[in-house]
């Protein structure tokens, strides 16, 4: 059994000024099942490389089990979600958000999933949710412009 009630979850968050230096992170609830709660408040990040690195890569994995459940944000405080995210030059991220078996409401004020700000480089996102998890997206109240909207992401499973 695992719960966590925290503002920050960082795992393999590299911010190191390093040219070399990656961030891998592969975090799979389902292989073993265990009971796995998370409230995050300000941030998610699993696989980031925030500091400019040449040809650095950024990979981050999240996939819930049946006995998973993640909470990030609240409808006041929507959080940050980072996974596979790679702000650094000529680099690579791929991102990975699997949440077919377990429960997870995510309001976001940014969502980033695999993304590559490098103009050059590759980025791969990929969602897995059921077509009863599917992600509904809202303008939020907070903001009415374009440029300032955000988003509120909510994954349910059945």
């Amino acid at each position: 059994t695992f719960n966590l009630n925290t503002s920050f979850l960082r795992l393999a968050y590299n911010d190191s000024n390093s040219a070399a230096g990656s961030a891998l992170a592969n975090l799979n609830l389902s292989t073993f099942d265990p009971t796995f709660s998370a409230s995050v408040t300000n941030e998610l990040s699993i696989g980031s490389k925030t500091v400019y690195g040449s040809a650095s890569t950024a990979n981050g994995t999240l996939v819930l089990g049946s006995n998973s459940t993640l909470s990030v944000g609240s409808a006041t405080t929507p959080a940050n979600v980072y996974i596979g995210l790679n702000t650094t030059g000529a680099a690579s991220a791929t991102g990975l958000l699997d949440a077919r078996q377990g429960s997870a409401v995510i309001r976001a004020n940014e969502f980033n999933l695999g993304y590559a700000a490098a103009s050059t480089g590759a980025a791969t996102d990929i969602r897995l949710v059921s077509d009863a998890t599917e992600p509904m997206v809202w303008p939020w109240l907070r903001a009415s412009a374009a440029p300032e909207i955000m988003l509120c992401t909510v994954l349910l499973t059945a």
